[in-house]
């Protein structure tokens, strides 16, 4: 089986070699596409259930501020 990087489009012969050569060489980009950010408060997350947790405690506090105005 033949492993390639989606960045590069670089060859690899095995899934080890490909984590290798995308932890060296792209490490950065690939944690970018790999976040996830808050509707409400733009905070950056690197688990989609962490962000869906921080959103809903965002909205809870968003309406219990617009109850108090």
């Amino acid at each position: 089986m033949k492993y390639f990087c989606k960045i590069c489009l670089k060859e690899y012969k095995s899934s080890q070699s490909l984590w290798n050569h995308n932890n060296k060489f792209h490490n950065n980009e690939i944690k970018e596409e790999n976040t996830y950010k808050c509707k409400i408060c733009n905070l950056s997350f690197d688990n989609r259930q962490k962000k869906y947790y921080h959103q809903k405690k965002c909205t809870k506090n968003l309406e219990k501020k617009s109850k108090k105005k």
